[in-house]
């Protein structure tokens, strides 16, 4: 087993360039293939627990660089390491036994940071989030070892311990999505190559899913997944965003339809790219596809992201006055991380804030963020707007929502993006039970009512 306790800072572990890193992970892959051995990277990321100290603590980055720059004293004089930026660093791992070895390093490293991070300071003020990657088990040269790595890494923050070992289907029932090629995703474009899964949203108040976001899906043929942020970004560079929207939009509407057709009554979500705002086609667009499809508006919502709205207002508000006239709904997306203004706020005709998720996922850990989270429902009543939760994960997150009234929620512990032939059915199967996802001083208050 690799002697990980601490050693004196070594100028044979000096901090590397990534293309250095790079290079010694091929060497000590090599070596590994030749021997039978193993090698790991481990992908370190050190985030604040409270995200004000992003916008008030000076010292933040610079301990967290000084942390980082004494990982030597952590090291093995045969590991290498690299920072990657003010709060991450890749670490190299060669000549290990098995991967026991690589989870053992993991939580060696952790302990060992957070007792720098930690000191002169009462109590713990940031995470140590690892994710870990091997060789031969999950790639067999570095730059898929280091993108299985850094897939891992963002799957620390739901673990126990804050370290993940990437698994090939970790990304809750898929396997973590690596990138494409701008060839495949330029391909995927051209020929039309997605579609939509819809994830429901729940009402706190009853427990009905009565709405369910349209979220958009890219598998090529060869296997490899497109990310939806990827494939929309990738739009927007080659001018082609306004057709991916249309098509995104008709394929819910056709959807819409098909279950309005089969007697039920549902409620769809769609995004907006910013790059929408600066179409002065789009509200006629959107209503002649309402139109196609003879659907009412008022069971559609578009979301627009909140920072979007903002950069040029009097465009988006003139924009949004015309949406609104077609009789769609519209909401405020990932609310809470851009601008978050009340002037603006109040002069946009939008029916709902979605709270972003990021707040969502530190709601029980962060008295800021459950204040923000707070905060963001009791402004969406006050001005006469329904709030929905994104991002709803764990049952003691359902109660939090529950008990500051927000309306709506969606995320895993609900349900996953499903797939519209099997919408139906979960639909059926969920409002048989309504009160499942329900907080019991929810439960018992409906039941009386």
């Amino acid at each position: 087993m690799p002697d990980l306790t601490s050693d004196p800072v070594r100028t044979a572990n000096a901090c590397l360039s990534r293309a250095q890193l790079r290079e010694a992970a091929r060497a000590a892959i090599l070596e590994a293939a030749g021997s039978g051995r193993h090698c790991a990277v481990l992908v370190v990321a050190v985030e604040p627990k409270d995200r004000l100290l992003l916008l008030t603590e000076d010292w933040m980055d610079s301990r967290i660089a000084h942390a980082l720059h004494c990982l030597p004293g952590t090291l093995r004089e045969a590991d290498r390491y690299a920072i990657l930026g003010q709060r991450h660093c890749c670490i190299l791992l060669p000549g290990l036994t098995n991967v026991a070895q690589a989870l053992l390093a993991a939580h060696k490293i952790s302990r060992d940071l957070s007792e720098r991070l930690s000191e002169r300071a009462s109590e713990p003020w940031a995470r140590v989030l690892i994710g870990i990657a091997c060789h031969p088990d999950h790639a067999a040269e570095p730059d898929g070892l280091i993108m299985r790595a850094d897939a891992a890494q963002q799957q620390a923050e739901w673990s126990e311990d804050d370290i993940f070992l990437f698994l090939p289907d970790a990304a809750r029932g898929g396997a973590v999505e690596l990138p494409a090629s701008r060839a495949e995703v330029l391909e995927a474009l051209t020929s039309n190559a997605y579609h939509l899964v819809y994830q429901p949203q729940v009402e706190l108040g009853n427990g009905r899913c009565r709405s369910a976001e349209a979220l958009l899906r890219c598998r090529l043929r060869n296997g490899t997944r497109i990310p939806p942020d990827v494939l929309a970004r990738v739009a927007e560079q080659e001018g082609r965003i306004a057709t991916l929207t249309m098509n995104v939009l008709n394929m819910a509407l056709r959807q819409l339809s098909e279950w309005s057709s089969d007697g039920v009554d549902l409620h769809v979500s769609v995004n907006l790219s910013p790059y929408n705002l600066r179409d002065r086609d789009l509200a006629g667009a959107v209503a002649s596809a309402i139109a196609t499809w003879e659907v009412e508006p008022e069971r559609v919502t578009l979301e627009l992201v909140e920072s979007s709205m903002i950069h040029n207002f009097d465009q988006a508000a003139a924009l949004l006055n015309r949406l609104k006239a077609i009789g769609v709904r519209l909401a405020v997306d990932d609310f809470g991380t851009g601008y978050s203004c009340l002037a603006y706020l109040r002069q946009l005709p939008v029916d709902e804030l979605k709270v972003d998720q990021s707040l969502i996922r530190h709601v029980l850990r962060s008295p800021a963020d459950r204040q923000l989270v707070q905060a963001t429902v009791d402004l969406a009543h006050n001005f006469g707007l329904h709030a929905v939760a994104e991002g709803v994960e764990t049952q003691p997150m359902l109660e939090a929502l529950s008990a500051m009234r927000c309306d709506t929620v969606q995320g895993y512990l609900i349900s996953p993006p499903i797939e519209a032939d099997d919408y139906l059915a979960w639909l059926a199967d969920h409002q048989a039970d309504v009160f499942f996802h329900l907080p019991e001083t929810d439960r018992a208050g409906t039941a009386q009512k």
